[in-house]
């Protein structure tokens, strides 16, 4: 099996990037892109040579474009996104209408709307873990006490596995925090 242009870019970039030449990881990964802008790992690790140059407000602006392309988050993407949800919150800081945003999702699933067909898809899920991340980086008792109103919540098999990596993770990152 051959790999695309864009995926001999990525490669090249990450070869440079572990060689600490992250000027030329970056210029790899500008050409990964502009061949397949659908890729979310070129804007992932091209937000982390960013963040690794210093250049905190480059990777969050390639974090958030990481996340975006983000389709079916799996356990990898989940922890990715959490890192890249922390790097965007220490430059951005957090939308302060998180925790509404978290209980409207929590009312949306006691309610049974995610148990219809077609209720509860893979955006949904991608915005459920994001929301998730951000409640747990406000780092107050009140964030804390809606993480596990969350994890009490979660009963459906098809999100409980991402729903529970995402709380887990959120719950370290909150502990760091407190």
């Amino acid at each position: 099996m051959s790999l695309s242009d864009a995926e001999i870019y990525l490669e090249q970039g990450i070869k440079c990037a572990q060689k600490g030449d992250y000027n030329q990881a970056i210029s790899y990964y500008n050409k990964a892109i502009e061949t397949d802008s659908s890729n979310p790992y070129s804007y992932y690790n091209k937000a982390l040579a960013y963040l690794r140059t210093g250049c905190k407000n480059e990777a969050a602006t390639f974090f958030q474009y990481f996340i975006q392309q983000i389709n079916k988050p799996g356990l990898k993407e989940i922890s990715r996104i959490g890192f890249a949800l922390k790097v965007i919150t220490d430059v951005r800081g957090v939308d302060s209408n998180v925790l509404n945003q978290l209980k409207q999702f929590q009312i949306r699933y006691r309610t049974g709307f995610y148990n219809t067909p077609g209720g509860f898809d893979t955006t949904d899920i991608k915005e459920y873990i994001i929301c998730i991340f951000q409640v747990a980086f406000l780092g107050t008792t009140e964030a804390k006490t809606a993480l596990i109103s969350v994890k009490n919540d979660r009963t459906y098999a098809d999100i409980s596995v991402a729903v529970d990596e995402a709380i887990e993770l959120a719950a370290k990152n909150l502990e760091e925090l407190l």
